[in-house]
């Protein structure tokens, strides 16, 4: 296996409808039965478990992930868990992924242009949008420009 160089941090949701259950098991459960992953697809979960915000590891960081085609072996993927197209993602859990975000980009000198939604991946390869993950109610924009402001 090769050891995955990431370029890009992707961002997804689990466009699960409830953001308050352990739902990575679930995640993990249909990446391995129903797509016949090996391992869950993302490198990293945020999902809110009682009143907190945890980072939950996935797929080992040097390993390709699973999570978005053309990008599975230069980048890092990270899974939100909840719907964000139908709600903002809650601020602690935005907090959670800028701090992620930050210390993998430190770890792997990922520029913030390369932190990029899932659904923007699709016209990096030329080809039209098929999804709105992480959510028509994530802006990646906002991410980035958070990126930046974190760095001051």
């Amino acid at each position: 296996m090769e050891i995955n160089r990431p370029q890009f941090i992707v961002i997804h949701h689990s466009k699960s409808p409830d953001n308050i259950v352990r739902n990575f098991d679930e995640i993990k459960k249909y990446h391995i039965e129903t797509l016949g992953f090996d391992n869950i697809g993302y490198h990293k979960i945020i999902e809110r478990i009682g009143d907190r915000y945890e980072i939950i590891p996935g797929c080992n960081l040097w390993d390709d992930g699973a999570h978005a085609l053309g990008f599975n072996t230069i980048s890092i993927g990270i899974c939100v868990v909840g719907d964000y197209d139908l709600y903002p993602i809650p601020l602690p859990m935005a907090q959670r992924l800028i701090k992620l975000i930050k210390a993998l980009q430190l770890t792997f000198n990922i520029k913030n242009d390369k932190v990029i939604g899932h659904r923007e991946t699709y016209g990096l390869r030329g080809l039209a949008q098929e999804k709105t993950c992480p959510g028509k109610m994530v802006y990646m924009e906002d991410i980035r420009q958070s990126l930046y402001r974190y760095e001051k």
